[in-house]
């Protein structure tokens, strides 16, 4: 019995497979900059068009958003972000967490606070405001809103989060 040896050609498909997927992800990661670098700048949202319709949060909502910073240090893709419900709305932080994953904040997890909280904060770690700024944008909150991340997080265990979004009554969606 003698084995015949793999054809050199049987990996070429997967490879060139793998290289188109590669590129396709570099391409989409590029635009997605580009994007975020031509509609980013607070000079683009001073001259915009007047006919345009206003910059939505959500489905539901019907005022303007700030433009996100652009000083932030990994694209939304690559952010951890933790958002946590500090309120007794159940489902709170489930949904925002979605309002980012649709945002291109992929990483973003949905958990519960560990004390509730009396106003919607943005925390950050030490490199990550811009981020911060970033994701209180995108959930309609102001740039009051964003703070350094305290010593005791009010969280079970942080991970590896960057920036965590700590839901209060106040918070987009919750309940009044």
């Amino acid at each position: 019995m003698s084995s015949q040896p793999t054809s050199p050609r049987r990996n070429a498909p997967t490879t060139t497979t793998a290289m188109r997927g590669v590129i396709v992800v570099g391409f989409a990661a590029l635009i997605a900059v580009m994007l975020l670098w031509k509609g980013g700048g607070t000079e683009s949202a001073a001259t915009a068009d007047e006919n345009l319709p206003p910059t939505t949060t959500s489905v539901e909502s019907t005022e303007t958003t700030e433009v996100a910073p652009t000083d932030t240090a990994v694209p939304p893709a690559e952010l951890q972000v933790m958002v946590a419900n500090g309120t007794g709305t159940k489902g709170l932080a489930g949904t925002n967490a979605e309002v980012l994953i649709a945002a291109g904040y992929t990483n973003s997890v949905a958990v519960d606070a560990t004390q509730n909280a009396t106003t919607t904060i943005v925390y950050f770690i030490e490199g990550f405001e811009g981020d911060a700024k970033a994701v209180a944008a995108t959930l309609g909150l102001t740039e009051d809103r964003v703070a350094p991340m305290p010593g005791a997080p009010p969280v079970a265990d942080l991970g590896t989060s960057q920036v965590l979004v700590v839901l209060a009554p106040d918070a987009p969606g919750a309940e009044g």
